[in-house]
């Protein structure tokens, strides 16, 4: 029987969220779960060991469809390689089992100069993005050669999601 989901330290989340920081197992379960809603991004291959064989076909084939998140639906999230899209883990859970299960709480941003113009008062003058949205996700980890999404979650209200955000910022600072 597996054990309970524990918090996951708030300084293992701020290393994982340091920059750079792409071969932390929070990190490569967040990717896992971004390259399934944005299969054709650019960015899916910031990690690209999360699948048996970096075969997208294979890696996301047993994995539950993404849902409908009205973030998906924005013109600002297109999927071309023209919208520099990002994300940062703001909460999180793990669960030991036969690897470990991470439930993940994922704010996704945008480039200020690709969101719409009226959300440019709601950018994080630092690193110059806007909040599109956020959701959670259950990331399983099989001993870090495999990982696939098992479970989607909620998304955050837009208001949500920028308040995470913003916290996120501020304790990383």
């Amino acid at each position: 029987m597996p054990g309970a989901y524990r918090p996951v330290d708030p300084a293992i989340l701020q290393a994982a969220a340091a920059a750079g920081n792409n071969d932390h197992a929070l990190t490569a379960a967040a990717d896992c779960a971004m390259a399934s809603l944005f299969p054709k991004h650019p960015s899916n291959n910031r990690n690209a060991n999360h699948g048996d064989d970096g075969n997208p076909e294979q890696r996301h084939q047993q994995q539950p469809p993404p849902p409908n998140y009205s973030f998906l639906l924005s013109s600002a999230s297109s999927q071309t390689d023209e919208v520099p899209l990002d994300h940062r883990i703001v909460g999180a859970q793990q669960q030991v089992v036969a690897g470990m299960n991470y439930q993940l709480t994922i704010v996704v941003v945008v480039a200020k100069s690709h969101a719409q113009e009226n959300d440019d008062e709601q950018a994080d003058v630092a690193n110059a993005t806007v909040p599109l949205g956020g959701f959670t996700v259950t990331v399983y980890d099989r001993f870090g050669t495999t990982r696939s999404v098992t479970h989607w979650g909620p998304e955050l209200s837009l208001d949500e999601a920028r308040r995470a955000w913003i916290a996120s910022t501020s304790n990383n600072a």
